[in-house]
């Protein structure tokens, strides 16, 4: 039997962990801030990577957009296919610290771009060729 004590003693971890994590997301914004020429993308940018983490059922342009407390997925579709921002640097930076956090010396680092779409209904196959 859970006793109470015991309880408040997991929530309290729990929302240790959250406040982490917030912090995390914040330095994250600080790091690639200076890659965004102007202040609406740079925000926007990290109210998408919020969505993207948040536990949606769905992640697209109009749900990442309503956790992000925007009414219509306008803002997003323009931060990925209009504004000024440094893509490279961006992911330059987004590489670093992955590296810096979960790195092993001699490890290697693969990105799979491929969509669910990518694979054979059902068996699991990549069609992809990549």
């Amino acid at each position: 039997m859970v006793v109470v004590d015991e309880l408040d003693a997991l929530a309290e971890a729990d929302l240790g962990l959250v406040q982490h994590w917030a912090t995390q997301l914040d330095a994250l914004g600080e790091l690639i801030g200076p890659r965004f020429f102007r202040p609406e993308p740079r925000e926007r940018a990290l109210a998408y990577v919020k969505g993207l983490l948040s536990p949606l059922a769905t992640r697209n342009g109009w749900t990442v957009a309503q956790a992000a407390g925007e009414r219509s997925p306008d803002g997003m579709q323009r931060l990925l296919n209009q504004a000024v921002w440094d893509e490279g640097g961006v992911r330059e930076d987004l590489r670093g610290l992955v590296v810096e956090h979960l790195g092993a010396p001699g490890g290697v680092l693969v990105f799979d771009l491929c969509r669910h779409r990518d694979y054979a209904e059902g068996d699991g196959v990549r069609l992809s060729g990549a």
